[in-house]
């Protein structure tokens, strides 16, 4: 990685702290660091330009984190006062909380719903977790879940990403929860993907009933089929094609006619950093193709080829499209 990338790490790092109150000792540290050099000055005003380019949406989506950065610059700020640094331990305090920050807002945004979890997959891991009931359970990367397995009953619930449910069949029902709905079988398998948008439920062998927000009475699934679900309620069942559908368990994503948005999605959590997505207008085009999920940069690069959107980088970490 050239000199250049890694002073556009820095300057992000910097932006990240400034747009969550930084204290004077760490904005005097960045005043320091923007004299020392034009390039330093000249890679902040870059990301300031490629920010103030995007308008409302790049400021919601720094916005959007900011409850959860600011409480562990609360940690830290209680932590300093504690120990009564010094000036110079408060300087060096001040950079390892910079780390902090901007390395949860662009590696573990969803750390505080990771600490509630029981399993927590990494960006670009996959991983299969055996219950004490004997299901399991194929986790996708970037994926958190809770379990709660006892004689009383059996409930998972999925906080974020997707999952593939093998239930086995003792009697006691088998209980997800995901984006407000809930998915009841006795012993079957089946994918849950949980995202903004709504939540996705594909079954591959035997029944699941599918309790949605608002809707009653609740939704029969058999094999083949998948439903879509949101807060404001449930889309009709439909057909799915299952090797299309279940693709992600061998490392491949299949999409027709999805949303853009929802395919970069696929990708994020495949790849270290943000993507950004500024155009609405641009989320929203339906798309249709595959590729591995084990090379993100492809994936991206052909979806560029393919829909001709603009790709702004800087540094390792942020890329932008519109």
């Amino acid at each position: 990685m050239g000199e250049s990338s890694t002073i556009d790490d820095i300057a992000l790092n910097w932006f990240a702290l400034l747009r969550n109150e930084a204290s004077p000792a760490q904005r005097a540290e960045f005043e320091r660091w923007i004299e020392a050099s034009p390039a330093h000055r000249t890679a902040y005003r870059r990301v300031e330009s490629l920010w103030a380019a995007s308008g409302d949406a790049g400021l919601r989506a720094a916005d959007r984190d900011a409850a959860a950065l600011s409480r562990h610059l609360d940690v830290i700020k209680t932590h300093r006062r504690r120990k009564g640094l010094r000036k110079g331990g408060t300087v060096v305090a001040g950079i390892l909380g910079l780390g902090l920050v901007t390395g949860i807002w662009f590696e573990r945004p969803h750390l505080l719903q990771d600490l509630r979890a029981d399993t927590v997959t990494d960006r670009g891991e996959r991983r299969t977790v055996v219950l004490a009931d004997g299901s399991s359970i194929l986790v996708d990367a970037d994926s958190a879940l809770m379990t709660d397995i006892s004689p009383r009953g059996r409930r998972v619930t999925l906080l974020r990403g997707s999952a593939f449910f093998n239930v086995a069949k003792i009697g006691t029902p088998f209980v997800v929860e995901a984006g407000g709905g809930e998915i009841t079988v006795v012993g079957t398998q089946f994918d849950v993907r949980a995202a903004d948008q709504g939540s996705v439920v594909t079954v591959s062998e035997g029944r699941v009933t599918v309790a949605a927000p608002g809707s009653n009475p609740a939704t029969l699934l058999e094999k083949g089929q998948q439903i879509r679900f949101d807060a404001k309620g449930a889309e009709p069942p439909r057909s799915v094609d299952l090797d299309e559908a279940m693709s992600w368990h061998d490392g491949r994503f299949v999409f027709y006619q999805a949303r853009l948005g929802d395919v970069i999605d696929e990708i994020r959590r495949y790849r270290k950093g943000r993507i950004l997505v500024l155009d609405t207008a641009l989320a929203n085009r339906r798309v249709t193709g595959s590729f591995s999920l084990d090379d993100p940069d492809q994936a991206l690069e052909s979806l560029r080829a393919t829909v001709g959107f603009a790709v702004s980088t800087l540094g390792s970490r942020l890329v932008v499209l519109r």
